[in-house]
């Protein structure tokens, strides 16, 4: 799918940011209980998260570490190419498994592809193949030391709401625990029963498995919300340069907690930091930068503004990018 950073805005209803806002913290909150803190009935609340969906404002999903599920490798590639190729090249890249996010871009590069793999061999074959398309002229890998933190929450242009997860990095998953997580990616709010029927196992193996995950936070499940629809229009990449002599983990602590930042990544390559942000327009977005080189140990910051987005399933937007990567992870090469 091709996404312009210029879709029509829909302002949300207080009762609707109160909604998501409760779908922020908790995606399986009972329509019951989110009918008890709104004041409102459950049916007119079961009505006003199925139109979130449907008008894809919001998806319910589950959030987690790629490395949980099995993508141990995991790598930004950045693309010079040719200018006539600007609009075909990004859905050739699509095409290739393990890539469900490309960015066109202003700036030294004109193309940015996530790549998931689950080893490094597997990850070489899939640049060299992005390498290999007609109109690529130079790449250059940022290979992923740490997913750091990703948070993909707003409850309408100018707030947040919580942590998206990504908890116990190192935390061991099971066979019923991927599988459950995977389905969560495709619909968060699936009934505990309808879980384990689809898995072909109990109820009650299901639930003590999802308490498992939700307890070492290794998984959350919540309401993301698609930015653009909510006038975050100026998205763009930041490649981050630090200052040596400052501990990274403290610099990217710091960077975390800029409401704007929702994806930020410990790399190799020419930037120690790869940070994804989503904000109101470019004065926000200049504004965000500013106070992100104020930092202690930020040393420069290179932006490449999105001019479009491309992703492969129009009802996920950042939360939701590994979601095919799973799929493909456990589908083989």
């Amino acid at each position: 799918m091709k996404h312009d950073l210029d879709v029509p805005v829909r302002e949300l209803s207080p009762a609707e940011v109160a909604a998501v806002a409760l779908l922020q913290e908790d995606g399986r909150t009972s329509f019951a209980e989110m009918s008890r803190t709104l004041g409102a009935s459950e049916a007119s609340v079961r009505r006003m998260v199925r139109r979130l969906i449907d008008e894809h404002l919001i998806v319910i999903t589950a959030v987690a570490n790629p490395r949980l599920v099995g993508l141990d490798a995991m790598a930004w590639i950045a693309l010079r190419i040719d200018w006539g190729r600007l609009y075909e090249l990004p859905s050739e890249i699509l095409q290739i498994r393990g890539i469900d996010y490309v960015a066109t871009t202003t700036g030294t590069f004109q193309v940015f592809a996530e790549i998931g793999a689950r080893d490094a061999t597997e990850l070489a074959d899939r640049i060299r193949r992005v390498r290999s398309l007609p109109g690529v002229r130079a790449t250059e890998t940022f290979y992923y030391l740490d997913l750091y933190h990703q948070e993909f929450n707003w409850v309408g242009p100018g707030s947040r709401g919580s942590s998206g997860g990504g908890g116990d990095r190192d935390r061991p998953v099971g066979e019923l625990e991927l599988d459950l997580i995977l389905a969560l990616r495709q619909d968060g709010r699936r009934s505990f029963r309808r879980l384990a029927q689809d898995l072909s196992t109990s109820e009650r193996r299901v639930r003590r498995a999802y308490a498992a995950l939700t307890e070492s936070d290794a998984v959350r499940v919540i309401a993301v919300v698609n930015p653009a629809r909510m006038g975050l229009a100026a998205m763009a990449l930041l490649g981050t340069r630090l200052t040596p002599s400052v501990p990274m983990e403290r610099i990217a602590a710091a960077v975390a907690t800029e409401p704007r930042v929702d994806y930020l990544t410990i790399c190799t390559g020419r930037y120690d930091f790869l940070i994804e942000v989503a904000c109101r327009d470019h004065e926000e977005l200049v504004a965000v930068v500013e106070r992100l080189e104020s930092i202690e140990g930020v040393d420069d910051i290179e932006v490449f503004s999105y001019l479009r987005l491309q992703y492969r399933d129009e009802s996920v937007w950042s939360a939701g990018r590994v979601s095919a990567l799973e799929e493909n992870n456990r589908a083989g090469g």
